[in-house]
């Protein structure tokens, strides 16, 4: 609200996000708005669009993953998926796809999804504690000095 108000005074319109970027250009209407404490239709539009955009790209990751982590889980035993789990992968793919032309999901896609599955599932447990050590000895460092 304040910050609204110093706005108007300095004619400084531009909203900003947390890292400094430009979000949009105000009017006066949106700042007297927002020195009121309410929200712009401006700022409610782009928090809707992100949020839309954001559970979309969460729906696409389940998909991926459920794809990814059949044909990771076949390539780490070593054997191919029976042909009712392709096709059952191949439906849901499609499907995705066929909702969501502008965000489809590739057979590449999947590969390296399923590649970095499995590469994740190769490590061992001793890699993983080391790994997991050494950020814990750094962060105790900076808390030392």
């Amino acid at each position: 609200e304040f910050d609204a108000v110093r706005r108007i005074i300095l004619d400084d319109y531009d909203i900003d996000d947390p890292a400094g970027r430009l979000r949009y250009k105000a009017d006066l209407k949106d700042l007297l708005k927002m020195a009121l404490g309410f929200k712009p239709i401006t700022e409610t539009k782009l928090n809707l669009l992100t949020d839309a955009l954001f559970d979309v790209r969460r729906k696409r990751d389940s998909v991926l993953d459920y794809a990814a982590s059949r044909y990771g889980q076949s390539l780490i035993a070593g054997i191919t998926l029976p042909k009712e789990m392709q096709d059952a992968i191949q439906k849901d793919v499609e499907n995705w796809n066929a909702l969501w032309p502008e965000m489809s999901i590739t057979r590449n896609d999947i590969m390296v999804r399923a590649r970095k599955r499995q590469q994740a599932a190769i490590k061992t447990l001793r890699e993983r504690l080391l790994k997991e050590a050494g950020k814990v000895g750094r962060a105790s460092e900076f808390r030392q000095r």
